[in-house]
């Protein structure tokens, strides 16, 4: 019966001499672990560099269409945006208006001109009591009379014709846009019934010109044969120069509306530089842009390089081409060999994303670090740097 009790207590001094080498034993084991989280730890935090893309107005206009979403995938060569360099029948008719506003002021004071230069004739009529003066007067009062109608009317019927093109480049977008669905079928119809009433307009004032060129081209003749009878007074010629000078600089500017009309700009697609996600719209249909203006931004959906700080204690330790090694804590722990491309040239503020207190800024000497194939990291993403 006392055997038993003697091996007990055997086996309990046993244990007790295998407790501190137990102890001895794990605490080796923690120092070990603590050494080799120490080596994995992370010296430097980075933020993940993607590429950004804004495409920008490449003239001045108005956003046509927009087909594309926020966060929407695009692949190189889609259509981003339209931008029409022609603007909307509103902003074109007030400059139109606007021209023609300066166009019927000049010719008003022209009438002034006219009439001022009719009352001189007739004062000198008065006095020389010649009756041939006096038709010659009249004759001549009737030719510039009527080269004003003529230059009324065109100035009426030039600025339809420019807004008539407009229209027809509109009904030709709105078809394209309606046979890929962009756009409802009342809107083809709108600017076809728009198209069709400027048409019949510029038919019409085209039948009035005609008329009109014609009575002057009359009076034209009949005032030749009347002065080819008697010379023309030298006062009258001295009077209505200035006059027709001055209906000729009209002409001229009819002309140049016509040159507008020639080189109009017509509506242009900005397309995507390469694969990526629509990741900002700045403007959306019917906004009207400047030259080099942002519309959107796409951007590639993974990084390309790394971009860290280090301390001023640790700035001697960076040199192009230095093996790092980029770890993913967030992502199942990823590790990825790479090396440092290239090392700021002076110290600078971090982000603020980055600051161990927001109200405390921090500085330090930047370096990049290429993301090597295979590992996608999304940009802006904090991912830890560890120099070797």
């Amino acid at each position: 019966m006392k055997r038993p009790k003697i091996t007990t207590s055997r086996q309990g001094r046993l244990s007790l001499h295998l407790v501190p080498a137990l102890i001895w034993i794990t605490a080796v084991a923690g120092v070990g672990a603590l050494f080799v989280y120490r080596a994995e730890r992370c010296e430097v935090v980075g933020l993940a560099l993607g590429e950004v893309y804004n495409v920008a107005a490449t003239s001045h206009g108005r956003v046509k269409t927009l087909p594309v979403k926020l966060f929407e995938h695009v692949k190189a060569g889609e259509v981003l945006v339209v931008i029409n360099t022609v603007l909307d029948n509103e902003m074109l008719q007030s400059e139109l208006e606007a021209e023609k506003a300066t166009i019927e002021l000049e010719i008003a004071r022209l009438k002034a001109e006219l009439n001022a230069a009719e009352e001189s004739l007739r004062m000198q009529v008065a006095e020389h009591e010649q009756d041939h003066t006096e038709a010659l007067r009249r004759m001549s009062v009737d030719v510039e009379r009527a080269r004003l109608a003529v230059l009324e009317i065109e100035t009426v019927i030039e600025p339809d014709r420019i807004m008539l093109k407009d229209l027809e480049l509109e009904v030709r977008i709105v078809k394209d846009l309606l046979a890929k669905e962009a756009v409802e079928a009342y809107e083809l119809q709108k600017a076809e019934t728009q198209y069709n009433f400027l048409a019949r307009k510029i038919a019409e004032n085209e039948r009035l010109l005609a008329q009109a060129k014609k009575n002057a081209a009359e009076a034209a003749v009949r005032l030749a044969k009347l002065e080819s009878k008697e010379a023309l007074m030298p006062s009258l010629g001295l009077t209505l120069n200035p006059i027709r000078t001055a209906i000729n600089v009209q002409y001229k500017k009819i002309d140049e509306l016509l040159l507008e009309q020639m080189t109009q700009r017509v509506a242009l697609p900005l397309m995507a530089p390469f694969d990526g996600v629509v990741s900002q719209i700045l403007r959306r249909s019917g906004d009207t842009v400047l030259l080099g203006e942002p519309i959107l931004s796409i951007a590639r959906p993974t990084a390309d390089s790394v971009m860290a700080w280090v301390k001023e204690e640790q700035a001697a330790q960076l040199r192009e081409g230095r093996q790092v090694k980029i770890v993913r804590r967030g992502h199942g722990g990823q590790i990825a060999m790479s090396q440092i491309t290239g090392v700021g040239p002076a110290f600078l503020p971090l982000p603020m994303e980055l600051w161990f207190d927001p109200k405390v800024p921090e500085y330090g000497l930047p370096f990049e670090v290429a993301v090597p194939p295979g590992l996608k990291i999304r940009p802006n993403e904090k991912v830890g740097i560890k120099l070797l």
